[in-house]
């Protein structure tokens, strides 16, 4: 499978997930107000609404919380993507999207609202895993290469 087949599968799900029944369970435990959630790692309020007076009526409300104008961001507790493993792969080299779409469309327990600095430092340190796990999974498969090669 090429490259561009796999990123418009994994968009799609990416998409479809937004609609996913625990999810939406798992932001409706969230939501503190109409159109305001609580951001579960810093006690943030979001407010996905358009309405600035409403807004600023929610700001008066709720003066002892910190009021951000964003939409929260639902993200899965365990990542989809293991960023010790990386994305799932068949040993025959083929993606696994089975084990993929399992870690996506998962249980409502495993999602979590977070405001988007929060989400954005979760999402910082992963990728930061993965970065590190990859550049050990290349050594050693390069490592394996050059001993075949002198075998």
């Amino acid at each position: 499978m090429d490259a561009k087949t796999k990123a418009r599968l994994v968009n799609a799900a990416r998409k479809l997930s937004r609609w996913h029944k625990p999810r939406l369970a798992a932001k409706k435990k969230a939501q503190v107000d109409k159109a305001l959630f609580l951001c579960s790692a810093c006690g943030t309020l979001c407010y996905e609404g358009k309405s600035q007076i409403r807004f600023f009526e929610y700001k008066e409300k709720y003066k002892k919380y910190r009021l951000v104008m964003e939409a929260p961001h639902m993200d899965h507790i365990d990542p989809v993507v293991d960023p010790i493993v990386g994305f799932p792969y068949l040993s025959d080299g083929w993606p696994d999207f089975n084990t993929y779409f399992r870690r996506m469309f998962t249980e409502e327990g495993n999602f979590i609202a977070l405001c988007q600095s929060c989400h954005k430092t979760k999402t910082i340190a992963e990728n930061q895993i993965r970065k590190q796990n990859r550049k050990k999974i290349n050594k050693k498969s390069l490592t394996k290469v050059r001993k075949k090669r002198i075998l």
